[in-house]
């Protein structure tokens, strides 16, 4: 098991965009592989991408988190993730309509990895 701390820094606002807010980390380093992973932020159920954005023609690795389940802001404090389960590779979408219905899934990833490990 993984555990990473990092500071919430302001993002692109592109998961608020698509109906999905996320918290960004200023981890610039990771030594996992690029995906999306079910975590727990903060003790709290959470989806976690990691790498690049390709939908977005970005190349830079980010970590963002969406909370489940959650309303409230944390911008500048710090966030506690530990990584539970891989849920899928990294991938480019064709849309932003296409990538809103794989985080839909991605969630329901999350929430049956967190049934199966609890």
């Amino acid at each position: 098991m993984m555990i990473l701390v990092g500071k919430i820094i302001s993002g692109a606002g592109r998961g608020r965009g698509l109906g999905f807010p996320t918290l960004n980390l200023n981890i610039s380093d990771l030594d996992i592989k690029h995906g999306v992973y079910a975590v727990k932020a903060d003790g709290n159920l959470a989806v976690m991408n990691w790498g690049p954005q390709p939908t977005f023609d970005s190349d830079k690795p980010v970590i963002e988190v969406h909370l489940l389940d959650f309303e409230g802001d944390f911008e500048g404090a710090e966030l506690q993730v530990e990584i539970l389960e891989f849920i899928r590779e990294v991938r480019h979408f064709e849309n932003a309509e296409a990538l809103h219905e794989q985080i839909a899934k991605d969630i329901v990833s999350a929430r049956h990895a967190y049934e199966r490990l609890s």
